[in-house]
């Protein structure tokens, strides 16, 4: 009689092994989320850089001095540094993409980061302040757009329309790492 609960609990145990070895990237949003520190008690400042995961690639710097849509809209962008980047999270190289954009010489900026993992999987964050006013997104873990969305961004003619494919949203999301914040009067 001892062996047939025995004999059920490996087979449980089997099956349990069997079910978690191909269920592609973990979800585990704690051991996604190490190196992401928790902010929570510096709402004024920018949100701290992952404590793990070298760049690839240089930071992505581009900035307008003429923001609007309309003619003569002066753009500047480091175009090698933003291929790098836009390589790297097509084929999903390890490592932390970063990029500032500053809008009409220093009233505001719009930064962020790409934490990519072993795995794939990648934790995003995107800032942006704009005269006084501050916002922080909260730090998400997830997937990336599929490698063919990237490749769109590589074809792309435009360097905006190629550095806005940094800021794109995850394809999924698992998980928060550090919830985001906003205020006003605060830089």
């Amino acid at each position: 009689m001892r062996l047939l609960p025995a004999a059920c609990s490996l087979a449980l145990l089997l099956s349990l092994s069997a079910c978690t070895d191909d269920a592609g990237p973990p979800t585990d949003t704690a051991a996604a989320c190490e190196c992401i520190r928790d902010d929570q008690g510096a709402h004024s400042e920018i949100p701290s850089a992952p404590t793990c995961g070298e760049g690839p690639c240089p930071t992505v710097l581009g900035s307008c001095r003429s923001c609007e849509d309309v003619p003569p809209l002066e753009l500047s962008v480091d175009t090698a540094a933003l291929e790098c980047a836009l390589v790297a999270l097509r084929d999903r190289t390890p490592g932390l993409i970063t990029w500032r954009w500053d809008i009409e010489s220093g009233y505001g900026t719009d930064e962020g980061y790409l934490l990519v993992r072993e795995d794939g999987t990648t934790v995003r964050r995107i800032w942006e302040g704009l005269d006084l006013g501050f916002q922080a997104s909260d730090a998400v873990f997830g997937e990336l757009p599929p490698p063919e969305v990237f490749d769109a961004c590589l074809a792309e003619p435009d360097d905006q329309d190629r550095f806005d494919c940094l800021r794109l949203e995850l394809e999924t999301q698992h998980g928060v790492c550090d919830e985001g914040w906003s205020c006003a009067d605060c830089l």
